[in-house]
């Protein structure tokens, strides 16, 4: 982590949207900074790093499109706002591939805030040179899908149902026969064969997580290794969410907990996608030497790649939105040792499933004592729980359909 001050560029056309965003950004603790439309924005970026880019899409001559093919481009790793008062479901489905956030317009100052704060796990904890060198390296980062961004910005109107969620993702045909292969590869809940029953049943914070893992592992090519398929990895991951789920209910009894330790788990892996899919000769290397040598995956993957699945995962969900909690238990979920705790949270749960889900289904080279010797269990006072986690997970393992 360095100590620079983040900066944020915003671009607009109109004047009177410039004057509110200087009162509404007066008091950030960042560098910001106003262009005066997309070509201004160009020049600005040529001659200045930013980390952020706050763009309308209503602009002459150089528009929000347009800037933000260009800064996808020539800025891969540069975080890319929509800010508009015309996001509907064409324009969205326009703009979807090359933006991370979307901001309707008017906002209240609060609301800017905190989207760009949300950033901020980026800027604080992913952040440092290793990192960006990685990111400049690797090809453009998955956008959020169409469904996931309009199903985010009706959630907020007190009149959307479950049924609106489930009639929004079926609109899809592609997405909704992603989600329900996902859900239905563990049989947990016997065949759910509509998205109205996968709703439901797991309820919209969870679905929203699988239309997310769901869009990530159909829009990447899993290629260059022989050690796992995609399927066997979606797989690895919605037993892990299960694992989380069931230890963080065990240890705490909250059931809104327990939901965030589902949707950690859906998607603590999504950074081995990204990773096979820009670095393919790489990272079969990785696998070769993590099973071969038996050494840690995210030590084998900074050593030959510069960053970790769990550090590309997390910086990517960072770019939509997701809570500090969620990013922390994907970041470090191989690695909990270096994420200081003085008590079982979302991380713990998530790295004692992820461990489990590979021990069971005998996938990765892990130490029979792996967890008893733990450091980070020992420091959260939790060693004496293992074998009580360990039993009640192999009994949920061990209710799933075989095939």
């Amino acid at each position: 982590m360095d100590n620079r001050q983040m900066k944020i560029l915003f671009v607009d056309d109109a004047p009177e949207i410039i004057i509110s965003l200087q009162r509404m950004m007066h008091k950030s603790p960042w560098s910001v900074h106003f262009a005066n439309g997309g070509m201004e924005a160009l020049d600005m970026l040529a001659d200045e790093s930013f980390d952020v880019v706050v763009t309308d899409l209503n602009m002459p001559e150089v528009n929000g499109v347009k800037l933000l093919k260009i800064i996808q481009k020539e800025f891969p790793h540069l975080i890319r706002i929509v800010y508009s008062g015309s996001l509907s479901k064409e324009s969205v489905r326009d703009v979807a591939a090359f933006t991370h956030r979307f901001i309707s317009k008017p906002c209240s100052a609060d609301k800017m805030m905190q989207t760009i704060q949300n950033t901020l796990f980026i800027h604080t904890v992913l952040d440092n040179d290793a990192i960006r060198t990685a990111l400049t390296n690797t090809g453009t980062l998955p956008s959020l899908p169409r469904v996931y961004t309009v199903l985010m910005d009706q959630i907020e109107n007190n009149d959307f149902s479950l049924r609106d969620a489930a009639e929004l993702i079926a609109s899809d045909i592609g997405m909704s026969a992603n989600v329900l292969k996902q859900i239905n590869l563990l049989g947990i809940s016997g065949e759910i064969s509509t998205v109205d029953q996968a709703v439901s049943l797991l309820g919209l914070n969870t679905i929203k997580a699988i239309t997310l893992s769901s869009h990530i592992f159909s829009s990447l090519e899993l290629k260059g290794t022989k050690h796992f398929t995609a399927e066997q990895l979606t797989r690895h991951c919605m037993l892990t969410a299960e694992f989380a789920k069931e230890i963080t209910m065990i240890e705490t009894d909250d059931k809104k907990m327990a939901e965030s330790a589902y949707v950690a788990g859906v998607l603590h892996d999504l950074g081995i996608l990204i990773l096979a899919d820009n670095f393919p000769e790489k990272y079969e290397a990785v696998m070769n030497r993590v099973f071969t040598a038996h050494r840690p995956i995210s030590e084998v993957e900074r050593n030959l790649i510069g960053i970790s699945h769990g550090e590309i995962g997390a910086y990517l969900l960072a770019l939509w939105g997701f809570p500090k909690e969620i990013l922390t238990a994907v970041a470090f979920h191989e690695e909990p040792i270096n994420h200081p705790a003085e008590g079982f949270e979302l991380l713990s749960a998530v790295y004692i499933a992820n461990f489990f889900a590979h021990t069971f289904a005998e996938d990765k080279p892990m130490p029979e004592r792996y967890l008893e010797e733990s450091k980070y269990l020992e420091q959260i006072e939790c060693k004496g729980r293992v074998s009580f986690w360990e039993k009640r997970c192999r009994e949920v393992f061990d209710s799933l359909p075989k095939n």
